[in-house]
């Protein structure tokens, strides 16, 4: 049963301001109206699984429900259009959540353009979260040299527009560590490494499915 009746505190996502240098963005911390957040907490899967999953492979609770629908509103997509000066009218929305990191997760990348606009949100509560924040960097070289800090502390949410230069990282880490992740789609064909991996994939679903 659901123990809140808005999740996102949308006062403050409008009120926080969008840097526009080295790439747009925004971090915001709270997010998530408190009320919510404690119910969030009690609430999230239990994730075994490395890497982004959807939606349908994890086991979603009421509450993690009511988020998301908030997040794939009218109401969330107008807010990123102001704030960010774009139109997002027609464009496909994206979602994966992740819960368990691996040594080699988090490198150094930036997102592909097949998105146009990215919102992180974190989901761990103090008693789980771990104590390595995302950052934001200058460059693709270095690590440490970032222009900001996103802690993974519970509803701190970043967002950004994918832009050739949206170098993001952290350092690396084992354990559970929860976000959701939604994505406003370019209609851009992913291509490189990224368009190899999706043919590699369904060339394995093709291969199990032999097997069986």
């Amino acid at each position: 049963m659901i123990t809140f009746d808005e999740a996102l505190d949308f006062e403050r996502i409008a009120a926080a301001l969008v840097t526009q240098a080295p790439y747009p963005h925004a971090v915001i911390k709270d997010s998530i109206l408190p009320e919510a957040a404690r119910a969030l907490a009690g609430a999230l899967p239990s994730v075994t699984e490395h890497g982004s999953l959807r939606f349908h492979q994890i086991d979603r609770s009421p509450e993690l429900d009511a988020l998301i629908a908030e997040l794939e509103s009218d109401r969330f997509r107008a807010l990123m259009e102001q704030k960010f000066d774009i139109d997002l009218s027609g464009k496909t929305i994206f979602h994966t959540y992740r819960g368990m990191m691996r040594k080699q997760d988090g490198v150094i990348h930036t997102d592909t353009p097949a998105k146009t606009l990215t919102i992180l949100l974190y989901l761990n509560p103090p008693e789980g979260e771990e104590k390595v924040p995302l950052r934001l960097l200058n460059s693709p070289r270095d690590l440490d040299d970032y222009f900001a800090e996103v802690p993974s502390s519970m509803g701190t949410m970043l967002l950004f527009k994918v832009t050739d230069n949206c170098w993001h990282g952290h350092k690396s880490m084992v354990g559970p560590r929860h976000s959701l992740q939604l994505n406003y789609l370019s209609g851009i064909e992913m291509q490189g490494h990224e368009r190899l991996r999706r043919r590699f994939a369904k060339l394995k679903r093709t291969l199990l499915g032999a097997k069986g």
